[in-house]
């Protein structure tokens, strides 16, 4: 989760997210709702963000940090790490406030990968990855689709990108169509 300490030393928290895994335990992105986190485990791991921002802001820290946090096998949270900087999710983050809107926690389910690797090791131009994407790019009115996060790492057969659909069930079918749609590049 990401908060920020204002100059006043007021803390704010940003959004809280949870972590995608594929089925080989494979860090596959993020992913932003009200939902990702059980309502029991939120309001804890939100004090404890609030608690740690509480002592960066004594000591005189302003500006962003963040809170990670692990499940262990008997369901207690622990913390691994705090930033104080911007983090993975920010990009996610900013592109939700900017284009869903404040309550983009409520009103979209959000998907990251930073990671992605593309097919047979390929480096396609930026216009052809958008080219071929069209059918799922974001659409303003919609309020869904694919949100390219960068064209550097097109150089490395690599592709981020954000997804926004208005339930978890959309999210993963455009994210899928996206998968098959990128499966055609040459």
């Amino acid at each position: 989760m990401e908060f920020k300490i204002a100059k006043n030393g007021k803390i704010e928290l940003l959004y809280y997210c949870a972590m995608r895994i594929d089925k080989n335990g494979v860090y596959k992105g993020q992913e932003m709702h009200e939902s990702v986190v059980p309502e029991r485990v939120k309001a804890r791991i939100i004090d404890t963000g609030y608690f740690i921002g509480e002592q960066y802001a004594a000591a005189g820290y302003r500006g962003y940090y963040d809170v990670d946090f692990v499940a262990a096998k008997n369901g207690e949270m622990y913390v691994t790490e705090s930033n104080a900087r911007r983090t993975g999710g920010t990009h996610m983050y900013k592109a939700a406030v900017e284009l869903i809107g404040r309550d983009f926690m409520i009103d979209s389910y959000t998907l990251s990968n930073n990671d992605y690797m593309l097919p047979n090791n390929i480096k396609p131009s930026f216009e052809k990855v958008l080219e071929i994407l069209t059918p799922v790019l974001y659409d303003r009115k919609a309020k869904e689709g694919v949100l390219l996060a960068s064209s550097n790492l097109l150089e490395q057969s690599k592709f981020a990108y954000v997804v926004f659909g208005r339930n978890e069930k959309r999210s993963l079918e455009i994210e899928n169509s996206m998968e098959q749609l990128l499966a055609k590049l040459q």
